[in-house]
């Protein structure tokens, strides 16, 4: 099946013209689209799909409409087509495609076909035992080919499968579906087997928690999402920690937010915490400074282990300027916990990140990051009441020597050549021949 972001503008405008024309379409409707190019605001919308063009040619949807209304109406389903989408889902979908659909809306699509069918294969086995629904082998096989094309694109990708949602607004009705349909949630939730299909749903899909204003309620889900958070917190990362104590802040004191604290302990008391993840972990314990619910004593002492770290860390461990930034932000704002001597070792070492990585940073094929570089050397400077005025000059100096056009010999005389004329108006002008 081709997809439509492999559609040039002709094959969508001929797309447009078979519907209107094979569906019967009203010859004053198709005027309407004809006058003044509308068709062009159709052909080049963002949410351009063969089935709104089909739905919207279609003499169910045309219905009562006046030909000057058409083009408005067209342009509003476009601009909004959640309820097609509800009416294809509930109506032509098959079982099983309707569960690849709410294992993509869990999964933070684009996502690697193989995670996708094992988190479809949990999500519909279990579904399947409690409403007893026939099972076959190659169900996820054929709703691939029932979904590609208008809801999903499967592309390769570093040789491997990718998934990803073939218009934003699916992922936007499946979230509204979730909402109002909440044991299709609480099965996602139950066969969760990640953390980050908690934090999808979280985050890309706010489906787990009360909204701020309903803050002091506590959903039926609430044990459902504690045991699946207690379930999946063994491979929670640094990154997805933030996500799993705001989640928790939305909920009153119980067993949402005991299973995150547990997780928090876990990863601080952890025998290593990696350079990389030392400003995720210094963002948490922000984070849950401002928590009332959590022991500020215990939030303390990961901080004073943070501390130990950042004192010992030497220059080598860090390749990207901007990784340190983060450690000077917090060397600066818990200034009161270090001793002037700990400070100055930061200001030391900082020093020395800066210069020893100056030579690498500048070397070939690296222009790219000396942007940031600049931006992340000022950014000490200020933190750490340092003085890094000549660094600063020197990477100057490099970005404006790389932004000097190159001339070219072979350049002198060329011209831009117009593309070609399009038939695109062509093909609607025939219309209403």
């Amino acid at each position: 099946m081709i997809e439509c972001t492999n559609y040039d503008e002709e094959a969508k405008a001929r797309i447009l013209a078979n519907h209107l024309y094979f569906n019967g379409v009203p010859k004053k409707h198709i005027a309407a689209i004809v006058k003044d190019q509308g068709y062009r605001e159709i052909i080049d919308h963002d949410n351009y799909n063969p089935r709104l063009i089909e739905s919207m040619t279609s003499r169910i949807e045309i219905g009562a409409l006046k030909p000057k209304e058409y083009l408005a109406a067209f342009l509003a389903r476009l601009d909004d087509p959640s309820r097609l989408w509800e009416h294809i889902y509930e109506e032509q979908l098959s079982e099983a495609s309707r569960h690849v659909l709410l294992a993509l809306a869990a999964a933070d699509a684009p996502a690697r076909l193989s995670r996708l069918e094992q988190d479809f294969e949990a999500l519909f086995g279990k579904r399947g035992r409690e409403f007893g629904w026939t099972q076959r082998p190659n169900d996820f096989e054929r709703s691939l080919n029932e979904l590609e094309g208008n809801f999903l694109r499967i592309q390769d990708g570093g040789g491997q499968r990718i998934v990803e949602w073939h218009n934003p607004s699916v992922l936007d009705f499946l979230e509204s579906w979730l909402r109002r349909h909440k044991r299709d949630t609480e099965a996602l939730l139950d066969s969760a087997s990640r953390f980050d299909q908690i934090e999808t749903l979280t985050n890309t899909v706010d489906v787990l928690a009360p909204r701020e204003e309903q803050a002091g309620e506590i959903r039926p889900a609430e044990a459902m999402l504690a045991d699946a958070i207690g379930r999946t917190c063994v491979n929670m990362t640094w990154r997805q920690l933030p996500t799993a104590i705001r989640l928790a802040k939305r909920f009153s004191e119980g067993p949402v937010r005991d299973r995150v604290l547990v997780a928090a302990r876990k990863l601080f008391e952890s025998a290593d915490i990696e350079v990389e993840d030392i400003p995720l972990a210094i963002a948490a314990i922000e984070q849950m400074q401002t928590c009332g619910w959590i022991d500020q004593t215990q939030v303390a002492s990961w901080g004073d282990r943070l501390k130990f770290l950042l004192l010992c860390l030497d220059e080598g461990s860090f390749d990207q300027l901007e990784d340190f930034v983060p450690l000077a932000e917090w060397a600066r704002k818990n200034r009161s916990r270090l001793t002037a001597e700990e400070f100055k070792a930061v200001q030391e070492r900082s020093s020395r990140v800066v210069k020893s990585r100056m030579d690498v940073w500048f070397s070939p094929n690296r222009e790219s990051i000396w942007v940031e570089m600049k931006e992340s050397v000022e950014n000490l400077q200020e933190l750490l009441s340092m003085d890094f005025s000549q660094e600063i000059e020197a990477i100057e100096k490099r970005i404006e020597a790389a932004e000097k056009p190159e001339s070219s010999s072979d350049e002198v005389g060329q011209t831009i050549q117009p593309p070609s004329a399009s038939t695109v108006d062509s093909i609607f002008e025939a219309l209403i021949q």
